[in-house]
């Protein structure tokens, strides 16, 4: 089983980020990353965005490429245009699902009216995009961000009306 997992890290999750919209590569790397227990996936997510992008110079440049194109994707995304962009949004996240998602979290932690055109969007993901969307989601709860306000009786707004109206509306 290590030897699959030092494959995925060191081989298949970055070139995998090379890629430009590749649906059908999203969708053969879920099928070995099924095989692997949850917490192995999420490991691999894990290193995948924190570490992988700083220290391969190639997954700089196209990280740099997916933020900007997903920023662009989420200014533009309304409820009146949600299938066209969500298809879109989806694109880029197939091969670059670690860092689209947590810029997308972090834009629906900021603006609510998000939610609903983001859980519309979300459609178009294949699995994979959905197992890393959990991670991502899992991580942004894990954060170090106070979890209640600062009078320590009632929780944040970013916890209370957003992350949490996200997940339970993305199911």
């Amino acid at each position: 089983m290590s030897r699959w997992i030092d494959l995925i890290r060191q081989f298949l999750l970055p070139a995998i980020s090379l890629l430009e919209y590749h649906t059908v590569a999203a969708i053969e790397i879920w099928t070995v990353l099924s095989c692997l227990p949850i917490e192995a996936r999420f490991t691999l997510y894990g290193e995948w965005k924190d570490s992988m992008y700083r220290r391969i110079p190639a997954l700089t440049v196209r990280k740099a490429e997916a933020e900007r194109d997903v920023k662009n994707v989420l200014r533009r995304l309304s409820t009146d245009n949600v299938k066209k962009l969500g298809k879109t949004l989806a694109k880029i996240a197939h091969t670059n699902p670690a860092i689209i998602f947590a810029i997308v979290l972090n834009q629906v932690q900021s603006y609510d009216n998000l939610i609903v055109p983001v859980v519309e969007a979300a459609r178009y993901l294949c699995e994979f995009g959905y197992d890393v969307m959990t991670f991502s989601l899992l991580d942004a709860l894990s954060s170090g961000k106070t979890k209640t306000k600062e009078d320590g009786t009632s929780t944040a707004m970013w916890l209370q009306g957003t992350l949490s109206a996200f997940a339970g509306l993305v199911n």
